[in-house]
């Protein structure tokens, strides 16, 4: 299903198609986010992935470079609070709860967006609004930047001294 906007003119409506983005295109602009915020560091590094641990996941993507693209856009409660004032957490929220919707929208169940691969159908149907997603260029990412870097090396030194302790 292609999204679109239906334009009114005096007399008569016209149907413009709205410009999206491919499943492939989306992963790419989420991951450069992931990356360029240091968040996706924060859950491969320190965090180990422990929000897929919970789950019924077949595969867990920590062990994996083929994300799927509702694990890869997922931030977990705890960082996106500690991260994110209230209107990146908002826009954060709204992307990633619209990736979910779309995806399900494709084709893919909605209790597996997050446990099973997505099959090549589904992939090739997802299409999300660039308006939505290009919102997320709103999030600051480089102040996300620095709470993450400050956020490794406290839980670094943290368990430096922890280590440390144990071997006294």
């Amino acid at each position: 299903m292609t999204p679109t906007t239906i334009l009114a003119m005096p007399g008569k409506a016209k149907v413009k198609p709205v410009s999206t983005y491919t499943y492939r295109e989306t992963m790419k602009i989420v991951e450069k986010f992931m990356e360029n915020t240091g968040i996706r560091e924060l859950c491969t590094s320190y965090c180990k992935g422990r929000c897929c641990m919970s789950g019924d996941c077949v595969k867990p993507c920590i062990y994996s470079k083929r994300r799927r693209l509702a694990c890869s856009s997922f931030i977990c409660y705890d960082l996106y609070h500690l991260l994110f004032d209230q209107l990146e957490t908002n826009i954060y929220l709204d992307v990633h709860d619209r990736i979910e919707d779309e995806l399900g929208e494709a084709g893919q169940d909605c209790h597996d967006v997050f446990f099973k691969p997505y099959p090549l159908k589904v992939r090739e149907a997802f299409k999300i609004p660039k308006r939505i997603l290009d919102t997320l260029n709103r999030i600051n990412a480089g102040g996300i930047a620095s709470k993450s870097y400050y956020l490794k090396k406290i839980i670094s030194d943290c368990l430096g001294a922890s280590k440390r302790s144990n071997n006294a």
